[in-house]
């Protein structure tokens, strides 16, 4: 996977750091685009695409592990260069969610030791755009590849590739359907789970990005993360529903709403002068949200 190009001059310079973790299959072209909201208040910005590979094969064989320690010791690098540095993720769909997940694992091993005092230092905020649902399953690969845009040949070489692998993993997890057995061929998609878990992913300050045009990934999926994330967790969660937007299209439809709740977040945090008097409450729910 290919970072955003990031100066240490820029590093040092800016007191917050965004790191976009892109969706899957997306370009990084078209993730960089997602940059602006954060430039614009001054941060650095750091952009990483997820690929097939990466989301579907366990992180050791697709790269994943290795790409995610590179980007904490960007991490690392940022903070070393100021005090009062700021991190924040900023994930685009499951993928992204994926990307993240791998990042704060192995933050924790890294420690030698698993727990919220352990990570809590690795993001202060998170942004969760067009995500996450309830659960991803390997037999979903094929649904994503073929819904990715891809040209036809690349499109038939990647289902080429992961069908075979996704219709194995489906199978043996039905087979271990009931009981807690996890093992290396499920990784993975078998901790997708963990970032409803307040140990693995610390509640901070989180913002859900989301709308009723996905058809990928439901409003209904987003809010129920929302409301655990709140009461189970503990996170100081806000919410920002772009009506009508498509999936991972929200900023391209509603680009002033998705600034705001950007604003805001990084209000809350303290990241960035004159944005004190920015509210939440100016990206409000819709009438018909069960939050």
């Amino acid at each position: 996977m290919k970072f955003s190009c990031m100066s240490a001059a820029e590093l040092t310079r800016s007191r917050g750091l965004a790191i976009l973790c892109g969706w899957t299959g997306g370009s990084l072209r078209n993730l960089r685009k997602h940059e602006e909201p954060w430039r614009r208040l001054g941060w650095a910005t750091l952009s990483t695409p997820m690929s097939i590979d990466s989301t579907f094969f366990p992180p050791n064989r697709s790269g994943l592990a290795s790409v995610a320690k590179e980007l904490i010791q960007v991490v690392k690098k940022h903070r070393a260069a100021r005090s009062d540095a700021l991190v924040v993720s900023h994930c685009f769909s499951n993928g992204g969610v994926m990307l993240m997940l791998e990042m704060l694992r192995a933050h924790a091993q890294e420690q030698g030791t698993i727990g919220a005092a352990s990570v809590s230092k690795l993001f202060d905020g998170a942004v969760y755009d067009s995500a996450p649902s309830r659960e991803i399953q390997h037999w979903m690969a094929p649904v994503v590849i073929m819904t990715a845009g891809l040209p036809a040949a690349e499109t038939a070489w990647q289902l080429a590739k992961h069908t075979p692998y996704a219709l194995t993993n489906s199978l043996v997890a039905a087979l271990l359907s009931g009981t807690h057995h996890r093992t290396s061929l499920l990784e993975p998609l078998g901790s997708f789970g963990d970032l409803r878990d307040a140990n693995v992913n610390p509640p901070r300050a989180e913002l859900c990005i989301y709308g009723d045009g996905d058809r990928l990934i439901s409003p209904a999926d987003v809010e129920n993360f929302i409301q655990h994330r709140r009461q189970e967790c503990g996170a100081d969660m806000a919410s920002c529903f772009c009506s009508g937007s498509s999936h991972v299209a929200h900023y391209r439809d509603h680009p002033r709403l998705y600034e705001q709740a950007i604003e805001a977040l990084i209000a809350k945090l303290g990241g960035v002068e004159g944005t004190e008097g920015v509210s939440m409450e100016e990206t409000p729910l819709p009438p018909s949200s069960r939050l």
